[in-house]
């Protein structure tokens, strides 16, 4: 027991410092647990695994040239069909308002927050042997696939920022007689470049960590990247020493993409010259017509799984054997909403801490949380947990669970940190002469407040890691599997049925969180 110092109470002390200080305990808290996730199972791996003679065999090894230049080649490539697609769909939007122009931008969500393997599925659908358009198993597939799945980032990202700029320019355009085309394509466009470098950047990002689409409808090794490799040597060959090789590599090119980003981002802001939102006029028909046109392209994907589950030769039985198909075997089904619930809450209640103690001591936001996961390979990281989980006897469920809240904690912290900025300050302090501590006023008064932007995270998170592929991929065995890794062990299976029957319940979430992020924003 603790002695009384001159009528101190050395415990009441701690109790009043834990009390007045506890915001800031669990900021520190937060970002340890952070830590733990993300830096010590890959701290371990390369302590036990890693060699330095094997780093510079693979650095001196002619085929990590080629991987590099085939990772950047379908890099390179997705990112400027992305961009002509998000133009296309620009031009569109931006020159009139026009009759599905706001469920035009709801289904433009679908394909981003659309699991991967889903995209996957329906492009082997749409695309196999049996299909005119057989492009499966070849770098056309890819690009496609990666165009379809990202250039939502660069069409809202571009539109945010254009329903902000000066219109200045474009006044004298159309007064010296210009039309909107040459307006939009030579005034506007050159206007956004910034916005479009640095959202080209990210997609580049994502296309260059790619795994799902580049493993499955890339053909494997014929179309291999450096996602693959990882995977190839962690997962397949076991051969640890040569993964971590390969991760320090892919770390250095990420932490350079990133820097990169940040400048152009930073250039982005700078240059920005906000003003009231714009209004637009009405478009005619042919708006409205070339938006349908266009939301058929989009859930076309989609409508291929939901018709070919209810095809007669797959579902021979009806709704009926359909359930049983589903329910007969629920422990993916299981294992999959319980590593979702629980990542989802971890990821929202990190976020929520953390922007609120940005907010309270008035501290500028880093993006560091925003690019954490993207700076190691997921297939490195996963892999790191998969040791750690074997050599400590840790839950695949509970491993499985961290690594999907750490993925899905740049999306989820934007939105979150997004509706505590939109809180005014007076609000914020007023709860203070009520309340005693920080930590009450926070939780009791700017939670309840903040319950949709709570609850759009919290779907996006769920949703995201009920399709995440890579950490389930590398987490599932015999004993453990999810519903993204048993659609892609059907898929490796040519199972397309059963494939497509778990695929159904992907879609219902997807279609959920797509129209509920539309909804709150």
């Amino acid at each position: 027991m603790l002695p009384e110092i001159k009528g101190i109470n050395p415990i009441n002390e701690i109790v009043d410092f834990l009390k007045q200080n506890g915001l800031l305990i669990l900021f520190v808290l937060s970002l340890l647990f952070i830590g733990f996730i993300f830096l010590l199972p890959l701290l371990i791996l390369f302590i036990k695994d890693f060699s330095f003679s094997v780093f510079l065999s693979v650095l001196s090894d002619r085929y990590l040239y080629r991987i590099l230049a085939k990772t950047i080649y379908q890099a390179f490539l997705s990112v400027l069909i992305s961009l002509l697609v998000a133009i296309l769909f620009l031009f569109l939007i931006c020159s009139r308002d026009f009759f599905l122009k706001k469920l035009f931008l709801s289904i433009t969500y679908l394909p981003f927050v659309i699991p991967s393997i889903l995209i996957v599925l329906s492009f082997v659908l749409l695309f196999g042997r049996n299909s005119p358009f057989n492009v499966l198993y070849t770098l056309k597939a890819v690009i496609i696939a990666h165009a379809f799945y990202n250039f939502p980032i660069i069409m809202h990202t571009v539109y945010n920022r254009y329903m902000n700029i000066d219109r200045k320019l474009e006044r004298v355009s159309f007064t010296l007689g210009a039309n909107k085309a040459y307006t939009f394509f030579n005034v506007v466009i050159r206007e956004l470049r910034s916005a479009f470098l640095s959202s080209s950047l990210l997609v580049f990002m994502y296309c260059f960590s790619s795994f799902a689409i580049v493993l499955t409808l890339g053909g494997g090794v014929k179309n291999t990247t450096l996602e693959v490799e990882l995977y190839k040597n962690f997962k397949i060959l076991g051969d640890n020493p040569t993964g971590l090789a390969y991760t320090v590599i892919s770390t250095l090119i990420m932490l350079l993409l990133i820097a990169l980003y940040g400048f152009l981002t930073k250039r982005d802001t700078l240059s920005s010259k906000s003003e009231k939102k714009r209004e637009q006029k009405m478009g005619g028909i042919l708006y409205s017509l070339c938006a349908a046109f266009a939301i058929v392209l989009l859930v076309l994907p989609i409508l291929a799984i939901i018709v070919y589950v209810f095809l007669p030769q797959v579902n021979r039985g009806g709704v009926a054997v359909l359930c049983k198909a589903i329910f007969s075997h629920p422990t993916p089904f299981i294992n999959s909403v319980l590593v979702a619930l629980f990542s989802a809450f971890v990821s929202v209640f990190l976020s929520f801490v953390i922007s609120e103690y940005y907010a309270r001591r008035n501290i500028k936001r880093v993006s560091v949380l925003n690019f954490l996961p993207l700076s190691v390979s997921s297939i490195a990281l996963s892999a790191a947990w998969r040791s750690a989980s074997i050599s400590f006897n840790i839950s695949p469920l509970i491993a499985l669970s961290l690594l999907h809240s750490f993925a899905s904690l740049p999306l989820v912290y934007r939105i979150v940190d997004g509706g505590v900025r939109s809180l005014k300050k007076s609000s914020m302090l007023v709860p203070l002469t009520l309340y005693s501590t920080e930590l009450k006023a926070i939780f009791l008064v700017d939670a309840p407040s903040l319950k949709s932007t709570l609850k759009r995270a919290f779907a996006l998170a769920f949703s995201l890691s009920l399709g995440e592929v890579s950490a389930s991929v590398m987490m599932s065995g015999p004993s453990f599997s999810t519903i993204s890794s048993s659609i892609y062990s059907n898929i490796s299976h040519y199972n397309y049925g059963g494939a497509a029957i778990l695929g159904v319940m992907l879609i219902f979430f997807s279609i959920i969180v797509s129209f509920t992020l539309q909804r709150g924003e």
